[in-house]
């Protein structure tokens, strides 16, 4: 409804809200999938007609909504700001207003429940950080256009957040509003801050979630030091998530990022504690980057799941309590099956 009239739409706009009054182990779960996607280039009339082979494809959003997904999460670059949109608000506005229009994109946003992170792209240039003159602005308009339940924790603000949907918990971190610069010399080194991680470590400990899902816009589990990979930058913050995670001995942690340009999931092996994966999906309608077979020697990768072409991901949560598991399905374009793994909850257990 528009000032009050009703403005009728070609698609459903309706959707099924998540089941309240799950308890735990003596509750059965429900069944749910998750579409997942990150780096959406949205073409217009103007500048970004230039730089091709960003922005094609569109169907993709199609295809998404017609596999009925019970909710989204957009991994971040949901879209790209240009030179001329990240120095004011305006230019802001335009470039979400200009991606919420796509026509293919409608059906999926008028049907399915949508949560989202953010990267650099639409947090400011490429690579930015805390230094982002308009990282207030940048938050402001991100809180318009996605409608997630809440923005900030731990005393601070940015677009960290948490929900639970059934027996898994999604954690929403924020890898920019935070982040010292790549090349600071001096100072800590930082992607998410040390309020961040301690909560993050906390919510972690107190989440009673089958699995718990980490959701941010860069790479963690690989090792691989090459562009922003968490290992190539903050290594040390790296270190010390990875060993409170083991101290705390929480069980059922994935992490989900994007960013790369293509996709791929990544497991890191832990003396003494079970294995870490990293489900990387990328990209939706950005360029795909075809040369990460040769060039990105990620010892993480699990043999076969590379995809560089344009993609999406389901991430579906099945089975009752005591035999759960996430099976995670990659798509192309057109919806057809590129790569698939299943992830028995077990597995992320201590004492199994």
């Amino acid at each position: 409804m528009i000032n009050g009239v009703v403005v009728p739409r070609p698609y459903p706009t309706s959707f099924r809200t998540r089941r309240l009054g799950y308890h735990g182990p003596n509750d059965e779960p429900d069944d749910f999938t998750v579409a997942l996607g990150s780096c959406a280039y949205i073409r217009d009339s103007g500048l970004l007609t230039k730089r091709k082979p960003h922005g094609s494809e569109y169907e993709i959003f199609r295809n998404i909504h017609e596999k009925q997904p019970d909710l989204m999460i957009w991994l971040g670059d949901n879209f790209y700001f240009t030179p001329a949109d990240w120095n004011t608000p305006t230019g802001m506005l335009k470039r979400y207003s200009n991606g919420r229009a796509l026509p293919e994109l409608q059906p999926l946003l008028g049907s399915v429940p949508q949560y989202a992170i953010w990267d650099d792209h639409d947090f400011g240039p490429n690579n930015s950080d805390r230094g982002n003159v308009m990282r207030n602005a940048a938050l402001d308009v991100f809180k318009m256009f996605w409608a997630n339940p809440g923005y900030g924790v731990a005393g601070q603000t940015g677009i960290t957040t948490s929900f639970v949907w059934e027996d898994v918990q999604f954690f929403l971190l924020d890898n920019r509003f935070f982040r010292s610069p790549n090349h600071r010399k001096t100072g800590e080194r930082t992607q998410l801050g040390k309020h961040q991680v301690q909560w993050l470590i906390d919510a972690l400990v107190t989440s009673r979630a089958r699995y718990k899902v980490v959701v941010m816009g860069g790479q963690f589990v690989t090792e691989l030091k090459t562009h922003e990979t968490y290992s190539h930058y903050h290594p040390e913050e790296r270190r010390e998530i990875l060993d409170l995670l083991a101290a705390e001995k929480i069980e059922g942690v994935i992490f989900l990022s994007g960013d790369r340009h293509y996709s791929e999931v990544s497991r890191l092996e832990r003396k003494g504690h079970y294995p870490l994966y990293d489900f990387t999906v990328s990209p939706l309608t950005s360029g795909a980057y075809t040369n990460a077979g040769e060039n990105e020697k990620n010892m993480e990768r699990v043999e076969g799941s590379l995809i560089d072409v344009r993609n999406f991901a389901l991430m579906s949560f099945r089975g009752p309590y005591d035999n759960r598991r996430c099976e995670l399905d990659y798509f192309d374009t057109r919806g057809r099956p590129l790569w698939s793994t299943t992830l028995p909850a077990g597995e992320l257990r201590y004492g199994k």
